[in-house]
């Protein structure tokens, strides 16, 4: 029975020594806070407040919030896009193959060429020209063999009877074969081509008749009375007026002889 209440003792004091250890523990473990502890930093809400913002129900983004329809930031093409360039037409025109371009008519009025002269003077018989020179010998023949002879010496500008200066050479050797044949009478008679209306030709030709008559008369003193002007206008051609060198054929005077 001895040794059962030993162990009870050695129970017994174990517990003492227990309790006083954890008197001794437990100061040191509470000297910051006791049982119920304050923080040393915050006591926590039971809803605690966020230390940057409290987030509201529906955020708000803190760039921008973008439009049921948003706007691109370059630009909305339209339907209907242009291009940068140039559209090209449905029918291009190859760059080597330029069309041609029609021929613009002209609006100037036909050049009237001027009638090809005839051989005025002796002196310049070296020179080509359509019509040799008359001298009064050739004249005279010409009217005694045939009864008539062109003159082409005597000229005129276009569409005008007054006599060119050029002409002088050939009125001198008619009124030459005049002085020399006293009793001659002869028809001074104009001609023209088929160019313009028939009527007007004739009083053209008859016009520039006239002023041979009227140059014999007053520049070498031949009787007026030996001279008689007519026109023919383009009633006696000599040659084809479909051409140049025959319509100048038919632009001539004539001298004429007068039967005695």
């Amino acid at each position: 029975m001895s040794q059962p209440k030993n162990l009870i003792t050695a129970g017994l004091l174990l517990g003492i020594v227990s309790l006083a250890m954890i008197n001794l523990v437990i100061p040191s473990v509470y000297a910051c806070h006791d049982i119920t502890p304050t923080p040393s930093c915050h006591v926590p809400s039971p809803r605690p407040t966020p230390s940057c913002h409290v987030p509201s129900p529906r955020p708000t983004p803190s760039c921008s919030i973008p439009s049921p329809n948003p706007t691109p930031s370059c630009s909305i093409p339209s339907p209907n896009p242009t291009p940068s360039c140039s559209i090209p037409s449905p029918k291009p025109t190859p760059s080597m193959c330029p069309t041609p371009t029609p021929p613009i008519p002209s609006v100037c009025p036909p050049t009237v060429k001027p009638p090809m002269s005839p051989n005025p003077n002796p002196s310049n018989s070296g020179k080509k020209y359509l019509f040799p020179f008359l001298d009064k010998k050739k004249i005279l023949n010409g009217m005694m063999q045939t009864g008539r002879i062109a003159i082409y010496g005597i000229n005129f500008d276009f569409d005008r009877s007054d006599i060119r200066p050029d002409s002088e050479p050939t009125l001198d050797e008619i009124a030459a074969v005049l002085k020399q044949n006293p009793k001659l009478k002869i028809y001074i008679v104009g001609h023209a081509d088929i160019i313009g209306d028939f009527n007007y030709n004739v009083k053209l030709s008859k016009s520039r008749a006239q002023a041979v008559v009227n140059a014999l008369v007053s520049r070498y003193g031949i009787a007026p009375n030996r001279l008689t002007a007519y026109g023919l206008g383009q009633t006696a051609p000599i040659s084809s007026n479909d051409t140049d060198e025959g319509r100048l054929r038919n632009r001539r005077v004539e001298l004429v002889k007068v039967n005695s």
